[in-house]
């Protein structure tokens, strides 16, 4: 859900756009309006990360990084190849929604079957996580 709500004021902003765009038939809008989608992506992928291992550098796991990178270049693809074309149907717009859905379900199954896999090797399913405070730091073990 916090994907969702991170990219809902992106999802409001681009469908009243591309509402006012054909409102006055203006292919320029729409081609803007998608493409300040894009850039947004761009801008967390590449500056919003970079400032974050800047100020606290962590280590990558790869699978869940390999996985949503397949994920956002299947949709770039897809929507390059829909920009190229120069028309989009009503099954495309579904598959968009489709693939983010499909998406959704690859990552519980993924969470799931890493935890089954886990619990088989160490007895235990549960992945600790940190203890938070009330003000939301994490509490350091000594």
């Amino acid at each position: 859900f916090l994907a969702f709500g991170n990219g809902a004021p992106d999802i409001f902003s681009a469908f009243a756009a591309i509402t006012a765009a054909k409102a006055t038939d203006n292919k320029y809008d729409i081609s803007l309006a998608i493409g300040a989608l894009f850039g947004a992506g761009i801008f967390v992928s590449t500056v919003i990360v970079g400032a974050i291992c800047i100020a606290s550098p962590f280590s990558l796991t790869s699978r869940p990084f390999l996985r949503d990178a397949i994920f956002y270049l299947a949709a770039v693809t897809w929507t390059f190849s829909i920009i190229w074309r120069g028309e989009m149907y009503l099954g495309e717009a579904l598959g968009f929604i489709g693939l983010y859905f499909f998406y959704v379900t690859v990552v519980v199954l993924g969470r799931y079957i890493y935890q089954k896999h886990k619990k088989r090797q160490t007895g235990t399913g549960d992945i600790p996580s940190p203890p938070v405070t009330e003000a939301g730091e994490e509490l350091r073990h000594s």
